[in-house]
């Protein structure tokens, strides 16, 4: 038996890959996932304490959190029994244990890369609050641009597909949709 088709989004945080999954979804008439929701419905269940993947982040340690990101990704794929689109968190992809089950054939995901400007992310991100990834002393523009040049090429390497998200997210569905058309899926 297949698995179930998983349109995986990643890219940045803040660069919109829970809006334009959303959308997606209803275009692919599947349902929606956010994985950074099914963290903190783990987190809650084995904790019995309801926290924010970045409070999560704050009180535990990366570390911690790194693995339980591992375990809500793992059991979401292996549990899927029907097509969807999964959001990912801006960091799932960097995990090489995450990057072989995103990655493996069994699993039937596509990975989708969101990209946005560098600049607008950067502002979109420090509008809902400094991230738990950057520590308040710090110089939030420099960690940024450097996680920034980290992550890119990972996603880039990783990606089935690249999207430039320009805001119009119709325009960014649309053109997913036709790249799984070209690819069949």
């Amino acid at each position: 038996m297949t698995h179930p088709r998983i349109w995986a989004l990643m890219g940045f945080k803040a660069v919109g890959k829970t809006t334009v999954g959303q959308t997606l979804a209803q275009e692919l008439q599947c349902r929606f996932f956010d994985l950074d929701r099914l963290i903190e419905k783990k987190y809650d269940a084995q904790q019995q304490s309801s926290l924010t993947c970045r409070q999560i982040m704050r009180k535990q340690s990366e570390e911690f959190f790194s693995e339980l990101e591992h375990l809500a990704l793992t059991q979401f794929i292996d549990d899927q029994t029907e097509d969807c689109v999964l959001a990912l968190g801006g960091r799932t992809p960097l995990n090489k244990k995450n990057q072989q089950i995103l990655k493996n054939p069994q699993s039937n995901c596509v990975l989708i890369y969101l990209e946005a400007r560098r600049d607008q992310v950067f502002i979109r991100m420090m509008e809902n609050g400094r991230p738990a990834f950057i520590p308040p002393e710090a110089d939030a523009k420099k960690i940024f641009d450097d996680l920034w040049d980290m992550r890119s090429p990972v996603y880039e390497r990783l990606a089935d597909i690249t999207i430039v998200n320009t805001e119009i997210i119709k325009k960014a569905v649309n053109e997913i949709l036709k790249n799984l058309q070209k690819r069949g899926d």
